[in-house]
């Protein structure tokens, strides 16, 4: 079925997929839409995946320095800034993303499907100055 579904897809993408950005600044890179139903991580690897001993460490640790104070409505639509502070240049930005998220999740008991935007960026730091920064805004 799904093999059905993007089949479709690359038949139909010439016609379809559109720029919603017609903006002539060459300097600017146009808005691409393609007309895909976008790949869950779920759907993407076969067989069970297990959380390692690092995993468990860094959700401890970060549920630790999250602060206690803070409240988010599991009704609201949201918006999440964050910053990597990597040391590895090789490091993709979404990386921390997922692991991250989960974090927030577990202390403040908000659904992540609330998220509705992202602004991720990444920063190159030294090794052993890696950090994550990060807001979260209610999307009026």
């Amino acid at each position: 079925m799904l093999l059905t579904r993007l089949q479709n897809a690359i038949k139909h993408s010439n016609n379809e997929n559109r720029r919603t950005d017609n903006s002539t600044n060459d300097s600017k890179l146009d808005i691409m839409r393609l007309n895909i139903k976008p790949l869950s991580v779920n759907q993407a690897f076969k067989g069970r995946r297990f959380k390692t001993k690092e995993y468990d460490i860094f959700i401890k640790a970060v549920l630790f320095m999250l602060p206690n104070t803070l409240k988010i409505d599991n009704k609201s639509h949201l918006k999440l800034f964050i910053t990597f502070g990597y040391s590895s240049r090789g490091s993709d930005l979404d990386n921390g993303l997922k692991t991250f998220i989960d974090c927030l999740v577990k202390k403040y008991g908000f659904d992540d499907r609330n998220i509705y935007e992202i602004m991720a960026k990444k920063e190159i730091t030294k090794k052993g100055s890696e950090f994550i920064e990060w807001n979260i805004e209610l999307i009026k």
